[in-house]
């Protein structure tokens, strides 16, 4: 009953109208993430009802992602990707990227979407959005990913052509 009433009491805290709907915190989302089936409730009703704000954006890419990674590197990401195979959070990031480029997720999304294009072997793509990353950031904290990103690409272009 004390795990309803929290994922209860988040669920009205993202939907609570007139309100500015705040980003799920890590603790809160980390607690929820123990609970399976209670995350994907809380991340399915926030994306239903904020198809298009950062709440609703962080959990359509939570559940592309099946689980949090706010500080991804290629190695979480690709075990991300490595699940059965799901065009999902390609989808996600490139939606997130496209239409909504003001968003604070815009950043995040096009690293991953960079590391998405990189794990599939599609060193150009990756290459062309970690260039993109840095042009449209170059103070993000997450430049260093994106510049990792790149140069992994690099590498794994300069290996197809000898």
């Amino acid at each position: 009953m004390r795990t309803h009433a929290r994922i209860t009491g988040f669920i009205t805290t993202l939907t609570l109208p007139g309100r500015k709907r705040p980003r799920p915190s890590p603790a809160s989302a980390t607690f929820i993430w123990k609970n399976t089936t209670a995350a994907r409730q809380v991340y399915e009703e926030a994306a239903r009802r904020f198809p298009d704000d950062d709440a609703g954006l962080v959990a359509q890419m939570r559940m592309a992602e099946e689980g949090i990674y706010d500080a991804p590197s290629i190695g979480d990401m690709f075990s991300v990707f490595d699940r059965p195979y799901s065009e999902l959070p390609l989808q996600t990031y490139s939606r997130i990227v496209k239409e909504h480029p003001n968003s604070e997720l815009a950043p995040l999304a096009q690293l991953k979407l960079a590391m998405w294009y990189l794990w599939n072997n599609r060193y150009n793509e990756a290459l062309a959005e970690a260039t993109i990353f840095a042009e449209k950031y170059p103070n993000h904290p997450l430049l260093p990913k994106a510049r990792e990103v790149a140069l992994t690409a690099f590498n794994g272009l300069a290996s197809e052509s000898v």
